[in-house]
């Protein structure tokens, strides 16, 4: 008897637990769980391209730049050296010197981040920004006083490709809305036109930079759209901090900023398994 009220108080106890079993199992099939949700998860593997421009560009290698600028403008102004076209023509009107214009130029970045913790992703990243000019300059000619160019010539002044590790911080997961903070650091390669000094020099063939390498870091804030489990839009704002040196110069340091906007994709919903 005892045995039989034990059975059936057993068998009382267990019916919520199987009623409570049923009822989630029929939710599950009625609002599957998403394996890939939209969003920043761990596991997620993504791939971006981006684009946009770089502003305002400063830091002593800019200062330095501008610096000769300013010094090869006065010298043509105390005749030390001749624009030819203006000593060709009897119109006193024409300027012997022009200020120089400085140009952010285009930027474009590729990248690779795993997520790798909850909210801690890192990957790699491959970007490049350049900075155009306007400007004057000495050219070799043998004439004495040292002719300078008649006009401003358009020069790329620098033109970086730089290869960096990335870590951002996703304090939202799995959401439509993914913003982030990232900070990179890595290694930089680049050319253009550099002077050796303040000072112009008559005499000198060519100011391209040679062998021109540095160090290259950053932060910046961002946000990703994913308007599904596999694209979405990428927008970041980004700060760039870079050591520089060449053959024309020991070490100076550039800083400038870049507005881009582009892809995003989550490689993990393309390849799941």
């Amino acid at each position: 008897m005892l045995r039989s009220i034990a059975v059936m108080a057993g068998v009382l106890l267990c019916l919520p637990l199987l009623s409570l079993h049923a009822q989630e199992k029929s939710e599950q099939d009625r609002y599957p769980t998403i394996e890939y949700p939209p969003g920043y998860y761990k596991g997620a593997f993504f791939f971006s391209f981006i684009g946009g421009r770089s502003i305002a560009p400063s830091g002593s290698f800019i200062r330095h730049e501008k610096e000769y600028d300013k010094t090869l403008a006065l010298q043509i102004r105390n005749g030390d050296y001749i624009n030819p076209l203006s000593a060709a023509t009897s119109n006193t009107n024409l300027p012997s010197s022009f200020d120089a214009e400085y140009t952010p130029g285009y930027s474009w970045q590729i990248e690779l981040e795993y997520g790798t913790f909850s909210y801690f992703g890192f990957g790699f990243t491959v970007s490049q920004f350049s900075i155009e000019a306007k400007r004057q300059d000495v050219f070799l000619s043998g004439a004495s006083p040292a002719l300078v160019t008649p006009v401003p010539l358009s020069t790329t002044l620098y033109n970086g490709t730089s290869a960096m590790g990335m870590a951002a911080f996703h304090p939202i997961q799995k959401s439509v809305f993914d913003p982030y903070v990232v900070v990179r650091a890595g290694m930089v390669g680049y050319n253009g036109q550099a002077h050796s000094s303040s000072i112009p020099d008559p005499n000198r063939l060519s100011n391209r930079i040679q062998n021109g390498l540095g160090m290259a870091t950053g932060a910046g804030l961002g946000v990703n759209i994913h308007f599904t489990r596999v694209v979405g839009i990428k927008a970041e704002a980004f700060y760039h901090k870079q050591f520089l040196k060449s053959d024309n110069f020991p070490t100076r340091t550039l800083d400038t900023y870049t507005a881009q906007i582009g892809v995003v994709v989550n490689t993990t919903r393309l390849f799941p398994n």
